[in-house]
């Protein structure tokens, strides 16, 4: 299964808001934030290829859904 960048940059972008506390303050806040983020990373395919791999995304992150 072939993800495209925009797939990934979702799933950092969800993954940091979920981790982050702005959530438990404000949805309006939360949801934001990550659409900012995943528009940012959908603009930079090296940051969303340093990102796959570490503690925010892992590598196998879609292979575990199918």
């Amino acid at each position: 299964m072939e993800v495209t960048n925009s797939e990934w940059a979702s799933a950092i972008a969800l993954r940091i808001v979920d981790e982050s506390d702005i959530i438990n303050n404000s949805l309006d806040d939360a949801e934001l934030l990550r659409s900012v983020i995943q528009e940012l990373l959908e603009k930079n395919d090296w940051a969303v290829k340093m990102l796959i791999g570490t503690t925010i995304i892992e590598e196998d992150y879609f292979s575990e859904l199918t």
